[in-house]
């Protein structure tokens, strides 16, 4: 019978895993200064969203986090209601 550690077996994994994660590549979201169209930008949101599985909290951080500029200031309006914040 043969060990794992004596064929120098350094995978990292447990004995008896046989789970791999899938490393998915990087994309971004770009940010949004109102100067394209908004619609543009809330499909490549939705395009993230998708690809990384976010909540509908994730996609709201995520919206809130890549408004600039004058687009931006609309987080000045914002009620805790809208931007999912408890008072």
């Amino acid at each position: 019978m043969t060990n794992r550690s004596s064929l120098g077996d350094h995978s990292g994994l447990g004995q008896g895993s046989d789970v791999v994660k899938r490393s998915l590549p990087t994309i971004k979201l770009d940010s949004y200064d109102g100067s394209n169209p908004l619609e543009t930008h809330l499909a490549k949101l939705e395009n993230c969203a998708v690809y990384y599985g976010w909540s509908a909290k994730d996609r709201l951080c995520h919206l809130k986090a890549s408004l600039t500029g004058q687009a931006g200031e609309v987080l000045w309006q914002l009620t805790s209601e809208t931007t999912g914040r408890t008072p």
